[in-house]
């Protein structure tokens, strides 16, 4: 599901305070909104990086095209970041 951005107002008043432009109420359900959305967001990133994951665990060796040098590599996951370790194959 997509997240609908709300376009905040702020509230706009007068030289006399009158209120011109009512704003966007900052309340429990547009705060829920908001966190709901980073929850899915990050959600959405985790099986991002769990499928590329796993269709590069089937890859152990690639070559480099231009130089013609054979590398072997390793995923690591560290502090929460995923590592691309690699060594050349001699």
């Amino acid at each position: 599901m997509a997240y609908n951005k709300t376009n905040w107002q702020d509230t706009l008043r007068d030289a006399q305070g009158n209120v011109i432009q009512k704003g966007t109420p900052l309340n429990a359900q547009a705060l829920g909104k908001i966190e709901d959305g980073i929850v899915a967001a990050e959600q959405k990133i985790d099986n991002e990086i769990s499928q590329v994951t796993t269709q590069l665990a089937h890859f152990t060796q690639f070559e480099d095209v231009n130089t013609s040098k054979k590398y072997t590599y390793k995923l690591e996951q560290r502090n929460g970041h995923m590592i691309f370790i690699y060594e050349e194959v001699l």
